[in-house]
């Protein structure tokens, strides 16, 4: 049964046309203004600023912002489903492009639950600023005229839009269950009690009629990945300069690339061996003495 408990994000209608504007600016700017972006958020992200990719095992913590001597560094945790680092991604980047406010934060599940899983914490004052991240995250990932495009080729009426139009589109944008419901409401395809009916549908557990759907029509399995990769920008190729410069012994670029998961043998780059005395040379040594 449906709680319709949710409280749904209100934006001014200045506000909408705000971030709006800034999506179709962005989208621009970055030659994405025709095209769905899916994981191509990680490459915008890394033009902009550091990116440290890295699980953690805590879902709580979907990714960070932080400003070190105007140098911007994010970090995204891979070990959430893929879907979320997508919108984490976008999120942080409304941070980075000071669409959002630029400044540095920690994003807990909590502050992006309107538009990924989880359950809807009421009661709790959501924060105006990380709203209009979200906001921006949720148009810049799936764009409406690409948005209608799908749904015009699937037929979908407006009120009419079933749950596997849903899962289809998770699959085609690369987003969170909810990003798609939000975004369908956003755009009017669907009004508060069809929203708030669809988002009391859980997203995980084996139970969950998403899951048992996306099984079914055998779609989503890059949304549900959990990818658990590693690499914290640069890092790699400055540990290996530092070595080749002689800043580093092996030891030492062995324990740097160990954080990654890395070794030197993977680059070609094995220890030297001390070479010992041959007989001959030790028997001239001992006739020396």
């Amino acid at each position: 049964m449906s709680s319709n408990n949710y409280s749904l994000p209100f934006f001014e209608e200045d506000e909408i046309t705000d971030i709006k504007k800034n999506v179709a600016y962005f989208l621009k700017q970055t030659d994405y203004a025709d095209k769905i972006i899916k994981d191509d958020i990680f490459k915008l992200l890394e033009k902009e600023c550091k990116v440290l990719y890295y699980p953690i095992e805590d879902d709580e913590i979907c990714a960070f912002y932080r400003k070190v001597n105007e140098t911007k560094f994010v970090f995204i945790n891979t070990a959430i489903p893929f879907e979320k680092q997508v919108f984490a991604a976008a999120h942080e980047l409304a941070h980075v492009w000071d669409i959002a406010g630029d400044a540095s934060e920690v994003l807990q599940s909590i502050a992006v639950q309107n538009y990924t899983e989880g359950q809807q914490q009421n009661g709790i004052l959501q924060n105006k600023i990380e709203d209009k991240a979200n906001r921006f995250a949720a148009e810049f990932l799936v764009e409406e005229k690409l948005l209608r495009k799908e749904l015009s080729e699937r037929d979908v009426q407006k009120g009419a839009v079933k749950l596997h139009t849903c899962i289809e589109l998770m699959d085609v944008f690369l987003v969170p269950y909810k990003t798609i419901v939000m975004r369908l409401y956003e755009i009017g395809y669907i009004g508060d009690v069809e929203c708030k009916e669809f988002l009391d549908i859980p997203a995980r557990g084996e139970s969950s009629p998403v899951v048992r759907l996306q099984n079914r029509l055998e779609l989503c399995a890059k949304n549900n990945e959990i990818s658990r990769k590693i690499r914290l920008a640069n890092f790699v190729d400055v540990s290996l300069r530092a070595y080749e410069n002689k800043l580093r012994t092996y030891e030492k670029l062995e324990q740097l690339l160990g954080f990654v998961g890395k070794t030197p043998e993977q680059f070609g780059i094995e220890q030297e061996k001390e070479e010992l005395l041959s007989e001959e040379e030790l028997e001239a040594l001992l006739s020396e003495e």
